[in-house]
């Protein structure tokens, strides 16, 4: 895509995959237009790896290879990235509260299912990552029960002003149902 071709660059439950965060950064940047906007929604750490104890390392390790994650960043390396990458008004909303439901429902059934899935990994009829993603299922939740894992929406914006709409350009529904007949 061009550069400055894109209002908004949206990420959901996707930057985790990324081996290099501040390289998706940078990109998304390239392809904003002044003013344009970028939202990521992800699992992050609430705190450096670095920091992390033995205990913690071993809660987050079946959680990023079960879900074939690159390492997570923090919410404090992810805001200094965004920054780096020239980003301003940078907000992470921790949404973690939000998410507990879903979280308990994937660790319950991953509770449920792990003692077959090791079974069946034993007899050849599981693939090894199918084995991971049970415990990521457990392990997930483990780590925000622990205060280390936190779901989080980012958002911030790229320096300068939206652009004018062009005349005769769509101002979409909310801009058209505001306009006089």
């Amino acid at each position: 895509l061009p550069d400055e071709s894109c209002n908004v660059a949206w990420a959901l439950e996707s930057v985790g995959y990324a081996g290099d965060k501040s390289r998706f950064l940078d990109e998304a940047f390239r392809l904003l237009r002044p003013g344009g906007r970028i939202v990521v929604a992800d699992a992050f750490l609430t705190q450096p790896r670095s920091s992390l104890s033995r205990d913690d390392l071993d809660i987050v390790a079946p959680f990023e290879r079960g879900w074939a994650l690159a390492p997570l960043a923090s919410v404090g390396e992810f805001a200094g990235d965004l920054q780096q990458a020239g980003f301003v008004r940078v907000t992470p909303r921790d949404v973690t509260a939000h998410v507990i439901p879903s979280s308990k429902r994937m660790h319950r059934a991953g509770l449920l299912l792990l003692p077959f899935a090791r079974l069946l990994r034993r007899l050849g009829l599981c693939t090894p990552m199918q084995l991971h993603a049970c415990e990521a299922a457990h392990a997930q939740y483990a780590a925000r029960r622990r205060g280390i894992g936190a779901y989080v929406i980012f958002s911030a914006q790229r320096p300068g002003r939206p652009a004018s709409p062009q005349p005769g350009a769509s101002l979409g529904p909310e801009a058209a149902a505001a306009q006089p007949f």
